[in-house]
């Protein structure tokens, strides 16, 4: 254990309650070119969290779905699956976000993984409210398998609403705008193409479109 820094003597907890952030960070700034390790336990992390230091997992963690976590210097989807105990579709979104959001990596290795989805992936959600990159973003070295299941059933929402050639990309007095999610696809008479929803914004009853390139 010479070698390594132990997220336990800089506070954590690791009872699956407490906030653990904190000392992770700290035992990181310690670490000074050693290794962080996480001994067994659930560790919840109420914020988003970047290590800066190798790691080691034994235990896991827990968070948000909006936060993030960014492993600089193990970052590849192995590791993230050790830091989520073994959960391969949860490890990927964090990995994933991670990529979307953050400088330090372009690449997101799957280590040769064949990865099973269950449901859809809410990109809005993963991604925040960054619009554009100046790097494209890659997945590699692995594959992605699309699970039969629930998660996957389709909702039809029914509405009515109110559409302008000066205003393309939306939706006006949308009625029954709180039960269309992101990401549906629009159909109706005089929609042409694969029209979807962008943003749906409750109190103005407005939706923002986004259409199909092809």
């Amino acid at each position: 254990m010479m070698n390594l820094v132990d997220v336990r003597d800089y506070g954590a907890v690791g009872d699956g309650t407490t906030d653990d952030q904190a000392a992770f960070v700290a035992a990181e700034q310690a670490a000074n070119g050693r290794k962080v390790f996480v001994p067994a336990g659930t560790y919840f992390i109420g914020s988003s969290l970047s290590l800066n230091e190798w790691v080691e997992f034994e235990g896991k963690l827990v968070m948000a779905a909006g936060d993030i976590l960014s492993l600089t210097k193990d970052y590849d989807l192995p590791k993230y699956i050790d830091a989520f105990g073994g959960d391969e579709e949860l490890a990927f979104k964090k990995a994933f976000q991670a990529l979307l959001n953050g400088s330090d990596h372009e690449t997101l290795d799957l280590g040769g993984r064949r990865v099973t989805i269950t449901e859809p992936l809410d990109l809005q959600a993963i991604e925040g409210s960054r619009q554009s990159f100046a790097q494209r973003r890659v997945i590699r070295n692995g594959q992605l398998y699309v699970a039969d299941g629930p998660g996957w059933d389709v909702d039809v929402t029914i509405s009515a609403a109110s559409y302008s050639t000066s205003n393309d990309d939306r939706l006006t007095s949308v009625t029954n705008v709180a039960n269309i999610q992101v990401g549906s696809l629009v159909q109706g008479t005089g929609v042409g193409r694969e029209v979807y929803v962008r943003e749906v914004n409750v109190a103005a009853q407005e939706i923002r479109l986004f259409w199909s390139a092809i």
